[in-house]
Parts: C-alpha cells; sequence; structure tokens
C-alpha cells in the first residue's frame, strides 16, 4: 500500500539509541513520561541515510518520541538518476531517490516479529537544490573540494534556488509507504568571491549542496519561505512526525511540532 502526501511549505552503518530516560533529561529539565501511553512503546525509526546531518536531526526526533534510532547508510549512486530530474517537477526525482533508499535499507533488516506491529519504521530521505544561474533550471550536487565549493556558493550570490525535500516512510511489518514532499525556497543575499572564499575556508561545507549551512549562521541567505529551518537542513521534522503518525506511531506529529523551529 502506497499513501501519498505533500506539503509544499513555500508558495557503513552507526547507530545510536534515544531512552526514555534521555527525555526525561533533556535539555536539564525534567520531564514526566506515561508509561502506559502509546508514545512509551519500543518504537525503531531507522534512517536510511549517509547524512551526518539528518542523522542529528533525527535524533532529536527520537528523543522527543521515545523512540530507538538506527542509522543506516544505503548503497545507491544517486548521480546514476540524473537523467531522470525534470525542470517542472523535481520532487518525482527526490521521492524516488528518498524511496529507493528506504527499500534498500528496509529490505536488509531482520522481519518484524508477531508481537511488536507498528514497532519499526524506516525514514527515506533526499534533498534535491535547483538553481536557475542563467541556463535554466538545473541541479547543483555537494561540491566535494574547496574549489568547487567556492565556485558553486559564488554562482549562488543574489539568486534564488530551491531545496526539495522528498521523504519516504514505511512501515516494516508490512510495507505500508507514505510520501512528503517538504520545499523552501532560499534567496541568497549578494556577496563577492572573496566573501565565498572566507566562508568556505572557515567552515568547510563540502558535503553540502549549495556549498552553505543554514545552521552557520554566517549572513549568506537573505529570506527564506518555507515551513521549518530542519528542511532545509535535510529532514523537514514536522513532515516527518506527520508520516509517522500516519503509519500508526500516535504522538509523533504533536512531539514533532513542538520541535519546530522558524527558518
Amino acid at each position: 500500500m502506497v499513501i501519498n502526501a505533500v506539503w509544499d511549505g513555500s508558495n557503513g552503518r552507526t547507530t545510536s539509541l534515544c531512552t526514555p530516560d534521555a527525555v526525561r533529561t533533556r535539555m536539564g529539565q525534567a520531564t514526566q513520561i506515561d508509561e502506559t501511553s502509546p508514545m512509551s512503546a519500543t518504537r525503531e525509526l531507522v534512517l536510511a541515510s549517509g547524512s551526518r546531518y539528518r542523522a542529528a536531526l533525527a535524533q532529536t526526533l527520537c528523543t522527543a518520541i521515545s523512540a530507538d534510532l538506527t542509522v543506516r547508510s544505503p548503497q545507491i549512486d544517486e548521480r546514476e538518476l540524473d537523467p531522470e530530474f525534470d525542470p517542472g517537477r523535481p520532487e518525482r526525482l527526490a521521492l524516488t531517490l528518498a524511496e529507493r533508499k528506504a527499500r534498500i535499507v528496509a529490505a536488509d533488516l531482520p522481519p518484524d516479529g508477531p508481537e511488536s506491529p507498528n514497532s519499526r519504521i524506516v525514514i527515506g530521505a533526499d534533498q534535491l537544490l535547483v538553481a536557475d544561474l542563467g541556463d535554466g533550471p538545473r541541479m547543483l550536487h555537494q561540491p566535494g573540494t574547496v574549489a568547487n565549493a567556492v565556485a558553486q556558493l559564488t554562482a549562488l550570490s543574489g539568486t534564488t534556488h530551491l531545496l526539495v525535500n522528498g521523504i519516504v516512510g514505511l512501515r516494516t511489518l508490512d510495507h505500508t509507504t507514505i510520501t512528503a514532499i517538504d520545499i523552501h525556497r532560499i534567496t541568497m543575499r549578494r556577496f563577492t568571491e572573496a566573501d565565498a572564499t572566507a566562508y568556505v575556508d572557515r567552515f568547510q561545507p563540502l558535503d553540502c549542496v549549495g556549498a552553505y549551512r543554514i545552521e552557520d549562521d554566517a549572513d549568506l541567505v537573505d529570506r527564506v519561505a518555507g515551513d521549518d529551518r530542519s528542511g532545509i537542513i535535510g529532514l523537514p521534522l514536522p513532515t516527518v512526525g506527520r508520516l509517522l503518525e500516519e503509519l500508526g506511531w500516535q504522538g509523533s506529529g504533536r512531539a514533532a511540532a513542538g520541535l519546530s523551529q522558524s527558518p
């Protein structure tokens, strides 16, 4: 079963655990947990992504919903699907990549036990940066080198681009799948190549498409139209929370909404 939902806000392997004790002490404040509530049941969120930025966001979400987090990096050549990019519908490729990641990781997981329905959900995520730099809309990729990062960031000066997140939630018990799209429209302020070079030298955003990170607060961004800051980083937590809720994790949507930060 596949359920589709769209949210547009613009108009290898590591494992970590999020335990109820971690929730109780989060941010140094005592938090009471109802051990009889659906939120206290054993849950495992499996993040199908190799991004350390998504992993950090997923960790925050797991803490809020009392879930264990497993991070698995899917073996996938994302550039292989570049020819499928449609400038008019970039969300299609974002969802294709996200779903492929989720299914690759889900296929390698042990089967669910009958005693734990809805206990494991795989989240696949992919983000595309789509920019028109004078030659029509196209995708930008992670720069990889300092020279590429400076060139990419300089090209974005004074322009507006889209960050398109494709998110897929897959419940491993029955392979029910839900998809969602989260889009942010980012307008960069005008800056010089020297400004871009100074930023890249200081922050080394070589693994970031666009060669910048919103969380660096480096005054590169002029304005943002979108739903939540986490969507710019690559894992829109309110959107993920809604998917988890739809897949049976009661309380996830409200918990994720409580983590929301304006862009």
